[in-house]
This record gives structure tokens, C-alpha cells and sequence, in this order.
């Protein structure tokens, strides 16, 4: 779906804008009949829970997110928006909901770190000035996404009906302001290419994904939820190794340890951890 995304931003004739028209405007028609019966049934959640999801998973976070690919490479997009993730998501955790930051949890998330860093390599530090704006973007769209994550399990709302309110608030909010501006041309565009995305970015980015993501917050928690993202930017090294057989590097096998690892300490349960201590084992003995 990354490499999808940018290769429309930018070796197609679609923009950013016309890929967020595609993905709430497929999204938005599947789910609004399931709006209006919540609607007439009185069981919407708080204007403000709508407002966070909106703007958490929305049109406002894919904008921010796919406008990035425009200034950055999408391996930096893939790196830098799951992997920042869980640090927003542990800031929330511990703020608002009174979570403590364990040690355990600590070291999972500086190995998390320290592996998107390998992953993205020299490159994703050390970047252009117009790369950084990508950057920037992406960091935004890491934020808006924990703010969601952090919204839907105070609010107790379902993983469906995160995804109706995202998909719906955005076709209602953004669709009229896009054919406003930029009129029909997005039936212009060459229909196996529109069709494709009306695929990639409507039905699984605009609702496979949110109903998915939705549904590990109900069950894991935002913060435990957001760190198994992070694992994203490995899982998109080893599908270039496996789809078109890009070999990754030293750094880049070192780095998918090390995330692998963050992940293992940042949710392995504390008493499970503690049979492995040097002093619990010498008990056991």
C-alpha cells in the first residue's frame, strides 16, 4: 500500500488529494447506509469522541500522511509514521490514561527506535531540506494516528463504527471540497490505474485497515497496538526481499532484529519476563 501510494503521488497523473477523494469516497458510500440507521437510532457516540476519531483517521490524517510521499521516499514514510507511533501512543498512555512506563517497556521502545533508524538508514537523518517536509508530515500523521488510537479506547467505540465515522465525516467533509476545486478529473485518469486505487486506497486503506487497527486497540490496548505497527517498516524490507528481490543490507537485518525485539519486551508480560532473571532462576534451582 506504501509503495502504491507513492508511485501514484508520483509516477501517475494522481496527487495526493485525488488519492484521498478515492479513498473516502469508495469507503464513505460503503459504510453511510450504516451511518444513517446509527443515526436515526440515536447511537452515535459524543460529537468530540466523532470529532477525534475524524481527525485522528480521517480525511486530516491522510492527507498529512500521503502528502509526505510527495517530498520523501516511501521507505521513509514507512519508517518514520508506524515507527515514531509507539512513542506518541506511550505518551498518551501515560498522560491520560495514568498508565506506568516500565523498564521492560523503556527498552522496547529505545530498540524500536534504534532499529526504524537502521532501517532507514543514512539517508532518512541526513536528508534534503525539501525531504524534511516529508518528514514532517509524517511525524504529524504519527501523532493524529495515536490521538485515534487513544480517542476510540477511552470512548469504548467499536473497531466499525471508528472506521463508519472516518470513512463518512471524510466523503461528507472533503469529497464536495475536492470536486470543487479540481471539478471531474479524476475520471480523466486511465481506468486501470483508477480502479487499482479505488482498490488499494478505498477498500483497504480506507476500511480494511481501520476496522483491523480498530479491532487490535479493542483487544491489545493503543499502546500495545502501536508498537506491533512499528514493525511495519520491517515487514516492507522483507516483502521487497521476497516480491522483487531487494536484498537488504547488514544494517537493515539488524535493524528488523531490533524492532522485532522492541516489540517482544514492549508487550511481553513482566512475570513471564521475570523466569529468565538471574535471581528467579536461581530460586527455581
Amino acid at each position: 500500500m506504501v509503495v502504491a501510494t507513492r508511485y501514484a503521488v508520483i509516477d501517475s497523473s494522481l496527487n495526493a488529494f485525488d488519492l484521498v477523494a478515492i479513498c473516502y469516497g469508495v469507503s464513505g458510500l460503503l459504510f453511510l447506509s450504516m451511518l444513517l440507521t446509527r443515526l436515526s437510532r440515536r447511537e452515535l457516540p459524543r460529537p468530540t469522541v466523532q470529532l477525534g476519531i475524524f481527525l485522528g483517521y480521517g480525511a486530516p490524517f491522510r492527507l498529512v500522511a500521503t502528502a509526505g510521499f510527495i517530498f520523501a521516499p516511501a521507505s521513509h514514510g514507512a519508517a518514520l509514521t508506524p515507527g515514531v507511533l509507539p512513542f506518541f501512543a506511550a505518551a498518551y498512555a501515560v498522560l491520560l490514561f495514568g498508565e506506568p512506563l516500565t523498564r521492560q517497556g523503556i527498552l522496547g521502545l529505545a530498540l524500536i527506535l534504534a532499529g526504524v533508524a537502521m532501517i532507514g538508514g543514512h539517508g532518512l537523518w541526513f536528508a534534503p531540506g525539501t525531504q524534511r517536509i516529508g518528514h514532517a508530515l509524517f511525524l504529524f500523521g504519527s501523532f493524529l494516528l495515536a490521538t485515534y488510537g487513544a480517542v476510540l479506547q477511552r470512548s469504548k467505540v467499536s473497531a466499525l463504527d471508528g472506521a463508519m465515522i472516518c470513512a463518512v465525516y471524510s466523503m461528507l467533509i472533503y469529497c464536495p471540497i475536492y470536486f470543487g476545486v479540481r471539478g471531474l478529473y479524476i475520471l480523466s485518469v486511465a481506468w486501470p490505474v483508477l480502479l487499482l486505487q479505488c482498490v488499494i486506497q478505498g477498500l483497504i486503506a480506507g476500511a480494511l485497515s481501520i476496522i483491523v487497527y480498530g479491532r487490535a486497540i479493542a483487544l491489545l490496548g493503543n499502546a500495545p497496538a502501536a508498537t506491533f505497527m512499528s514493525l511495519m517498516p520491517a515487514a516492507v524490507t522483507l516483502l521487497g526481499l521476497l516480491v522483487v528481490g531487494e536484498r537488504p543490507s547488514p544494517l537493515e537485518i539488524c535493524g528488523i532484529a531490533a524492532v522485532s525485539l522492541g516489540v517482544f519486551f514492549a508487550n511481553a508480560p513482566v512475570a513471564w519476563l521475570r523466569r529468565f532473571h538471574p535471581r528467579h532462576a536461581g530460586r527455581q534451582r
